[in-house]
C-alpha cells in the first residue's frame, strides 16, 4: 500500500493558528486553510460559510434569522428596544414605550413643539427680549396659575404695562400696596387717575333693590271686579282696568292677604287721575306712610313702601279714601322682604364688624348709609 498523507483537521472553533505553510482542513465548514505564521489563510475563496445558526428563546423575540441574515422582527408602533423601566439591570426587549423611558430634562434644556396638554406647565421668563420679531410674547390661552411670585421684594416687584412700556398697574410686595396709576402706591389701594376727566372709582350693585316673595294680592291690577270688597263710592273700571272713587263717602276698597308677625313687606300703590284729597293703606291695621308720621297718599305717582306685620295669619289690606278723594288707585302690590339689597360699599372695624354700609337705587331715588 502507498503512503498516506493527513493533514490537521478539525472544527471551525478548535482550528488553531497554523505553521507556515502548515495545511488545515475545517471538517464543519469544509474550508481549506494554510498557515503563514501570524494567521490562517483561506484556500480556493473569500465566501465563509459556517454551522448553522439557531437563536436563543429570548432573542428570538427580538430578532430574525434568514439563511445568513440577521435582522429585527416587526414591531407594533410605539415600541422601542429596552431593558426594564425599573428594577434590576435585564435583556433588552421590545415593549411599549412608557413615561419612564423619557429622560427628565432641565429647564435650560432645548424644547420644541410644546403644545396644550393637562399637566401644569411652568414658564421661566427673565430680562427683556431683543430683536425685530422677538419683542412680544403671546399666550393664545392665557397663563394659568395660583401665585406669581417676584425674584425678590421691591416697590415694584410686580408690574402690568402698556404697550409704551409705562406701568398702570403696580405691585409693592415690600409694603402689600397696590397702585393703579403710580409706581408708588402710598396706601394698600392707590388710585391716580390719568385726567381729570377719569372716573377714579365706581362700583356697581348687582341687587340694588332687596329680593322679594311672591305676591299676595289677588287682582292688584284690576283687570277685573274680583278678590275685593268695594266699599261705597269705589268702582271698577273695565275700561282703564283701575278702581275708580268719587268724592262724598270714605268707605274702604279692601282684601284679605296673609302675613306673618314681625315678617317685613314692601308695598305698592298708584294713584291716578287724582284731583283733590287722598288715600291711605294699612294691612292688619299697620299704615305705610308718605313722609314721617303722614299716612295719607295724596300724589299722582306709584309708592312703594315697607311694613312689618304685627300678627300672624289672614289679615284686611284695607284702602281709605278721605271723603273729597277724587281719582283712581292701580297696581296694588305686597310682597314679603326675602333678602337685602348688595351694598355698593361696606366698612369694617379693627374687629372686622360692619360701622358701614352705602346702598342705592336710581329708579327709586334712595341713598342709604348706615
Amino acid at each position: 500500500m502507498g503512503n498516506k498523507i493527513q493533514i490537521r483537521r478539525g472544527v471551525h472553533v478548535d482550528l488553531p493558528i497554523l505553521d507556515t505553510g502548515e495545511l488545515g482542513f475545517e471538517t464543519d465548514t469544509g474550508q481549506l486553510y494554510i498557515g503563514n505564521g501570524g494567521s490562517n489563510v483561506l484556500i480556493g475563496g473569500t465566501s465563509v460559510t459556517h454551522v448553522p445558526v439557531t437563536l436563543t428563546s429570548g432573542a428570538d423575540g427580538v430578532l430574525a434569522l434568514s439563511e445568513q441574515q440577521i435582522g429585527l422582527d416587526v414591531q407594533a408602533a410605539n415600541t422601542v428596544l429596552a431593558g426594564p423601566t425599573s428594577g434590576a439591570a435585564a435583556e433588552p426587549t421590545f415593549r411599549a414605550l412608557t413615561s419612564d423611558d423619557i429622560p427628565t430634562l432641565d429647564h435650560g434644556a432645548k424644547l420644541s413643539g410644546l403644545g396644550d396638554d393637562d399637566h401644569t406647565q411652568y414658564l421661566l421668563a427673565t430680562g427683556a427680549r431683543t430683536g425685530a420679531s422677538s419683542q412680544a410674547q403671546t399666550f393664545i390661552n392665557g397663563i394659568i396659575g395660583p401665585s406669581w411670585r417676584p425674584a425678590s421684594d421691591s416697590a415694584t416687584a410686580l408690574q402690568l404695562q402698556n404697550a409704551a412700556g409705562t406701568a398702570v398697574l403696580n405691585v409693592d410686595t415690600i409694603n402689600s400696596r397696590l397702585g393703579i396709576g403710580t409706581t408708588g402706591p402710598g396706601a394698600k389701594l392707590d388710585i391716580v387717575p390719568s385726567s381729570s376727566s377719569d372716573v377714579v372709582l365706581r362700583t356697581q350693585s348687582l341687587q340694588s333693590t332687596a329680593p322679594l316673595g311672591s305676591e299676595l294680592v289677588s287682582n292688584g291690577d284690576f283687570a277685573s271686579s274680583s278678590a275685593w270688597t268695594w266699599g261705597a263710592g269705589w268702582t271698577h273700571d273695565a275700561t282703564n282696568l283701575e278702581a275708580d272713587h268719587t268724592t262724598g263717602n270714605t268707605a274702604a276698597l279692601t282684601q284679605n292677604i296673609s302675613v306673618t308677625n314681625g315678617t317685613t313687606y314692601q308695598v305698592e300703590i298708584q294713584i291716578k287721575n287724582r284731583t283733590a284729597g287722598s288715600v291711605t293703606l294699612d294691612i292688619g291695621g299697620v299704615y305705610i306712610y308718605d313722609y314721617g308720621a303722614v299716612s295719607s297718599l295724596s300724589s299722582n305717582t306709584t309708592y312703594k313702601r315697607s311694613l312689618v306685620a304685627n300678627t300672624t295669619g289672614t289679615v284686611a289690606l284695607t284702602i281709605t279714601p278721605s271723603s273729597d278723594f277724587n281719582g283712581s288707585i292701580d297696581n296694588v302690590s305686597v310682597k314679603e322682604i326675602t333678602g337685602v339689597s348688595q351694598p355698593n360699599m361696606i366698612g369694617l372695624d379693627s374687629s372686622g364688624s360692619t360701622f358701614l354700609e352705602v346702598r342705592g337705587s336710581n329708579s327709586l331715588g334712595n341713598l342709604g348709609i348706615g
